[in-house]
């Protein structure tokens, strides 16, 4: 899968540097923020069986900034770079302490976004993301709480799979995408193989350039 998104990479930015003048012309960029409902089904599923409850997405935060060059008049290649929060959260009604395990990365989407020829509607986007670990806590509250850095344990660097919807005004955009992950979480060989991240993320902002 890293092959794949590495060709898909590859492809997109040769598209875009052997666009026409014409359509390379078209260039617009933006801010972004919003929320990330995040969670690893797989160690959800194990955190239920070993008695845990109330487990459920981490709700995080998300902002960055994109720019978008035009290949045609309907395609255009769409880089980013979001600071993004990931995890998930639970409950051990025996010890009556709340768990939390975090993640924060740094993420590059390597997106396609198809709309309206001029720019302004419902847009399709798709693409890989290249996200860089920079936090990974585990955290449980409570009458013995404790806060442990996991980022040693945790692999560095993590691949998702993007999709999406937004709409795009003149000045304002929203989106809604789900990122799908390809690489286990955990650093360990032993670890279960899909220990694998999935988020949602709900986003708002502001475009420029046009």
């Amino acid at each position: 899968m890293f092959t794949l998104c590495s060709t898909l990479l590859a492809i997109a930015l040769a598209l875009a540097a052997s666009s026409q003048p014409a359509s390379a012309q078209t260039f617009d960029g933006g801010v972004k923020g919003g929320f990330t409902f995040a969670d690893i089904p797989r160690l959800g599923a194990d955190l239920e069986d070993a008695g845990a409850d109330e487990v459920e997405w981490r709700i995080g935060r998300a902002l960055g900034g994109f720019i978008a060059i035009g290949l045609t008049d309907t395609l255009a290649f769409q880089p980013e770079l979001l600071w993004a929060q990931k995890g998930l959260k639970g409950r051990e009604p025996l010890l009556d302490t709340d768990l939390k395990v975090e993640f924060d990365y740094l993420q590059v989407p390597v997106l396609v976004r198809l709309g309206p020829s001029n720019g302004q509607g419902i847009h399709v986007l798709a693409g890989p993301s290249f996200n860089v670990l920079t936090r990974a806590r585990a955290i449980e509250e409570g009458a013995f709480g404790e806060d442990e850095d996991i980022k040693d344990e945790t692999e560095s660097m993590d691949v998702g799979l993007v999709v999406g919807l937004g709409y795009y005004g003149r000045l304002l955009l929203v989106e809604a995408r789900f990122e799908e992950g390809l690489r286990n979480v955990p650093k360990f060989p032993e670890a279960d193989e899909d220990y694998r991240h999935r988020a949602f993320m709900i986003l708002g902002g502001i475009r420029f350039g046009r």
